[in-house]
């Protein structure tokens, strides 16, 4: 995918490919698409064993260290195999909510969460909020012992099978407000708590929310009490990088099933890859694949930075990949012909994919009203 790895990082991508490539990597996702939370318990178990549920985390306690980088090759090899497993919801967002903002209790589960023994959920989005992060109507009411909690979350991926969910509540100010937001690290089904598991469009495991009038003890409170948006903020900036590499993982198998497609399929006797308006509409998807690799590695390398420097660029990436991967999406089914349109044909599923991975954690509109390009007349 990228030159200039490491040699450990090489070795991880390299155990990326045999254990997701090829018809290893069919079956891993039939068994994973068989199961109700997308976690088969075997297929959880082999990604522990290789160190992938580490990433990110501490040695001293039970990680693989890496960073952001290793991150980056996992997600892509998940994203070109189509296998749904919660890496993101668990790993690389609650592993490092963990890592930055718990307390050495709550760190503890860590160990379990490394071990394939544990799943963390991320609870933020709100039916009426669409993207904005501090766009918070779940309150938690502070009372004698800890908190009372109340409110609604939508579309928590990987809720209804995760051990533990982080809820982000208000404990002060107005709806819109960015201070006064609280993380909250509660048990799953607590008394007070529906859970409504669902699947999405792209076959990821998501669960609605409810809480009516749960009691959350004062030591269930992630970091500190009202300012939890700065490092939400973080966590969600390499949620999104992530993505940006699932992504490409996903256009890397469209354009891959695509060329092999032209080359064996054959029309008027001869292979209809062989046509020039063919040639020429499969250059355009490499082109964007090339485009889209790049701008996930500099969405992935501007994790280092702080700022709006980093989510500008990242905004930017979000964008751009966006649209380059539904682009890539219709492309590889619109050169399939019928076929590609069937649910028993992968192609179908990398469309798919992509279209949903763009809408995670806010879609173009939300990107370019973050940041308006310069030359936008106002």
């Amino acid at each position: 995918m990228i030159s200039g790895l490491t040699d450990e990082q090489r070795l991880l991508s390299e155990s990326a490919e045999r254990l997701l490539g090829g018809e290893k990597g069919a079956r891993l996702r039939s068994r994973t698409l068989a199961d109700p939370q997308r976690c088969p318990r075997e297929v959880w178990q082999q990604l522990a064993d290789l160190g992938w549920l580490g990433i990110g985390i501490d040695p001293d306690f039970g990680g693989s260290g890496g960073g952001a980088l290793e991150t980056m090759l996992v997600m892509n090899a998940l994203g070109r195999a189509l296998l749904p497993v919660p890496f993101l919801s668990s790993v690389v967002i609650g592993g490092q909510i963990l890592s930055a903002l718990g307390n050495a209790q709550q760190r503890e589960l860590l160990r379990l969460l490394t071990a394939g023994e544990h799943r963390v959920a991320l609870a933020v989005s709100e039916p009426a909020a669409r993207y904005d992060l501090n766009d918070v109507q779940t309150v938690a009411r502070p009372e004698s012992n800890g908190f009372r909690l109340d409110g609604r979350k939508s579309v928590v991926l990987d809720g209804g099978g995760a051990d533990s969910i982080m809820v982000l509540a208000r404990t002060a100010g107005g709806r819109m407000d960015t201070a006064g937001l609280s993380l909250f690290l509660l048990p799953n089904r607590l008394p007070g708590m529906q859970v409504v598991s669902f699947f999405t469009f792209d076959g990821r495991a998501a669960a609605q929310i409810d809480f009516h009038n749960v009691h959350v003890d004062g030591s269930m409170l992630l970091g500190q009490r009202d300012d939890a948006l700065p490092g939400l903020e973080g966590a969600v900036d390499r949620a999104i990088a992530a993505l940006c590499a699932e992504a490409v993982g996903a256009m890397q198998g469209a354009y891959e099933l695509t060329s092999d497609y032209l080359r064996t399929r054959k029309q008027f006797g001869r292979p209809i890859g062989s046509f020039q308006v063919m040639q020429h509409r499969l250059v355009d998807m490499y082109v964007m694949l090339e485009e889209a690799t790049s701008l996930a590695l500099a969405a992935t390398l501007s994790l280092q930075e702080q700022g709006i420097a980093r989510r500008r660029l990242i905004s930017a990436a979000k964008v751009q990949i966006g649209r380059a991967g539904k682009a890539i999406a219709q492309d590889c089914v619109q050169m399939h012909g019928g076929i590609g349109m069937t649910d028993e044909y992968i192609a179908s599923h990398y469309f798919k994919s992509l279209l949903a991975i763009d809408t995670l954690f806010g879609d173009a509109d939300h990107h370019l009203g973050r940041f308006p390009p310069a030359n936008t007349l106002t």
